[in-house]
């Protein structure tokens, strides 16, 4: 993945409060895409909606570069995005 503005994704995501916070810890929506919701509340992002937005969208763009990886023979099996009562999971098969 290429380096991806987070003040871009932020502000497409309808979040752009959150913009200052993450861009101050991280250079693009990469650097991101292992963040836990512990990390998340870390942050600064105490509102449940907000997290679950951020982290549903950050194991989307996890799973599409697995997929790239995958395509491209680096990687075995991708990851598998599952949303629960307790928000996104993500299992590797």
């Amino acid at each position: 993945m290429k380096h991806q503005s987070i003040s871009r994704w932020l502000s497409q995501l309808g979040l752009p409060q959150y913009c200052t916070t993450f861009e101050q810890e991280y250079d693009g929506v990469e650097d991101l895409l292992h963040l836990s919701e512990c990390e998340l509340l870390e942050l600064g992002v105490h509102n449940f909606l907000h997290r679950l937005h951020l982290l549903t969208s950050l194991r989307l763009l996890q799973e599409r570069e697995w997929r790239r990886a995958q395509a491209l023979g680096r990687l075995g099996p991708g990851p598998s995005l599952q949303i629960t009562p307790h928000g996104p999971t993500l299992s590797h098969q």
